[in-house]
Order: structure tokens, then C-alpha cells, then sequence
């Protein structure tokens, strides 16, 4: 489930070493050992008849517990007897649970040992992943309060509450962010005529109906429809078809990739390298989601960096490679004419 990378919460607990004398004057008699003779290391002044012994040095007890006994980091009173020991700072044991102790944000416990950490910093028990589901779309888990609940998406899949408030399920709207998509690739010689474009929100079962087969994770398709006349090629129509439900940035992202296969049914030959298309399709995604300044956008193109898939995974990370040492301009002429991967790549 999403992202996680794994943390360790390391604590120790110190233990005052000291010695506590206590003496009685009567007369003359002076306590052992010569108590007021000594003098206090911290202050300089006579002890009297009750002392501190600290790693060989003596104290006045107040001298000790104000000045020399480690204080509480939180708190800044001194420790006491025995204190937790944190990441080279000390802490009453009552302080550091309260107060700086990492908490599970699904379950609200200390957590001791190791630990998952998601990619927006919430820390959990290692434990939760095996028990919990987590949204497909951000990486939390459903029951974490930041997430607010969800329910499934699809086989296998999860939407958290949160991601849902952004969901685009109006055709409409996406049809806004798909223009301005298209602008935004545009920039970058990415040029797709969008009045050529047409675009629907479908539905699983109409996604299955479109590809002949039941589908599982299909969030976009990119068709082309071509007329002919006595053997002449005469239109072309070209359709993006987009997931209902996808919360924004993983529309936005979608369309993107989307609109990269349709910008190469125009350019490019159709014979090609499923792996350098895709490829060149994902990093068509993450030259707009960079665009965009968005902590979502930053975890979809964080998940595309580290999608295992040989074809979309490796494909992008293969093409990325090759625009940063031969830029864009060189991508997309070798994509006109030659849409597989040139060597070395």
C-alpha cells in the first residue's frame, strides 16, 4: 500500500549514579567522612552535613538536583533518579511519553522498535500494514484519521475520503483540465491539435466493454479511428478516454500520458517499443505534474519513479535518462522516426 519507507525509534533509559550522605552533628564530632571540611564542586561552599557523591566529585543536594543532575529537554526540570535517554537528549519518562514520544496516527500507541513511515511523514506500527488497507491513491491508511475513512475503488483498490473530495467525475471538468493539459505540453513541443480530441469519462464496465476484456487498473485509453476512401486515408479521430473518480492530480497525470499516446498516433510510426512509449508517456505526466507545485503531484510522480512495471517503471526511468543526457528536442525527433529506444538507452 503506497509508499513507506521504514524508520527505527531507538530510546534508553539513564540511571542517576550518586551517593546520598547523611550526617549527624553532635558536639564536636565531626560526620564521616569530615563533612564540613569538603566543599561542594559546583559552589565552592563548606557542604555541611548533607552531601552528594557524583562520579567522584561532592555536592550540596540542591547544588546536585539544580545544577549537575541532567535536566528534562521538555521540561527543564532535572531528570531524577532515572530518565529516557532520546536522541542524545534527556527526558523525564512521563515527559517524553506525553510529549515527544513518536505515536502511531492509526492507533495513537507509543511506537518501540521499527516503523513505517508514509510519504507524507505519518509514522505507524510496522504491524498495521498486514491488518489495514491503505488508499491506493495517497498511501494512507483508511483509518487513519488524516485520511478520514474510505471505501473500495475497484478490485483490489481504495479511495480514502480525502482523496475523493477531489475526484473528477464531471465530464466537463475534465474536459477543462484536459485543454489546459494540452497547453502545458505544448510548451515543452508536445503539440496536440485538442479540437481533434475527443474526450469521455467511462466507467470499469465501460472500460472493459471499449477493450474487449475485463479490466483492473486501466485509468486511461487513447483510440484512433481512421476512414478511408478507394484505399485513401481520409480522417482521424482521436478519443481520450479517462477513469471516472480519479482524484485531480491522478486525472491530471492520466491525461497527460493520455495525450502523449495521442500526440505519437499523429507523429510517430506505428510500429514501436511498448516500453519507450509508455515510457515517453509517463514522462509526458511528470513534465506537467512538475508544473504544478502540489504535494499530491510530488507522490504521483514519486510512485511512477518507483513503479516496478519492466514497461512503465522501467520505461520511464529509461527515458528519463535520455532526456537528461540528450534533452527534449532529441526525444521527440527520435520518437518521429524511430519510436524504440536508441542504443545505449
Amino acid at each position: 500500500m503506497g509508499l513507506f519507507m521504514t524508520g527505527n525509534h531507538v530510546k534508553s533509559l539513564g540511571f542517576a549514579r550518586a551517593t546520598v550522605w547523611l550526617c549527624v552533628c553532635l558536639g564536636t564530632l565531626l560526620p564521616a567522612p569530615f563533612a564540613s571540611e569538603m566543599i561542594c564542586f559546583y559552589c565552592g561552599e563548606a557542604l555541611g552535613c548533607q552531601y552528594i557523591t557524583f562520579e567522584n566529585r561532592v555536592y550540596h543536594r540542591e547544588c546536585y538536583y539544580d545544577h549537575v543532575l541532567p535536566q528534562c529537554a521538555y521540561c527543564g526540570s532535572p531528570v531524577g533518579e532515572n530518565w529516557v535517554v532520546y536522541e542524545g537528549r534527556n527526558y523525564h519518562p512521563e515527559c517524553f511519553d506525553r510529549n515527544v514520544a513518536i505515536r502511531c496516527n492509526r492507533c495513537g500507541e507509543i511506537i518501540e522498535g521499527q516503523y513505517l513511515i508514509d510519504h507524507w511523514g505519518n509514522r505507524y506500527h510496522k504491524y498495521h500494514e498486514e491488518e489495514e488497507h491503505g488508499c491506493t491513491f495517497c498511501g494512507r491508511f483508511l483509518s487513519d484519521p488524516l485520511a478520514g475513512g474510505g471505501h473500495p475503488f475497484g478490485p483490489a483498490q481504495y479511495i480514502c475520503s480525502r482523496c475523493e473530495k477531489s475526484a473528477v467525475t464531471d465530464e466537463d471538468e475534465g474536459r477543462h483540465e484536459l485543454d489546459r493539459i494540452g497547453k502545458l505540453l505544448a510548451e515543452h513541443g508536445i503539440v496536440v491539435d485538442m479540437d481533434e480530441v475527443e474526450f469521455k469519462l467511462v466507467t470499469r464496465a465501460q472500460f472493459a466493454k471499449l477493450l474487449g476484456r475485463p479490466v483492473t487498473h486501466q485509468l486511461g485509453l487513447t483510440r484512433q479511428d481512421k476512414s478511408n476512401f478507394w484505399g485513401f486515408f481520409e480522417d482521424r479521430e482521436l478519443t481520450v478516454y479517462i477513469l471516472t473518480g480519479l482524484p485531480r492530480m491522478h486525472f491530471i497525470s492520466t491525461a497527460a500520458h493520455e495525450l502523449m499516446h495521442a500526440w505519437l498516433f499523429v507523429n510517430a510510426p506505428e510500429e514501436h517499443d511498448d516500453t519507450f512509449v509508455e515510457g515517453s508517456c509517463n514522462y509526458a505526466s511528470s513534465l506537467v505534474l512538475d508544473r504544478l507545485n502540489d504535494d499530491m503531484a510530488g507522490y504521483v510522480m514519486r510512485q511512477m519513479e518507483e513503479e516496478h512495471d519492466p514497461v512503465y517503471g522501467d520505461g520511464y526511468r529509461r527515458v528519463k535518462h535520455l532526456i537528461e543526457n540528450r534533452g527534449v528536442e532529441y526525444w521527440l525527433d527520435h520518437l518521429r522516426f524511430d519510436p524504440r529506444f536508441p542504443i545505449g538507452y
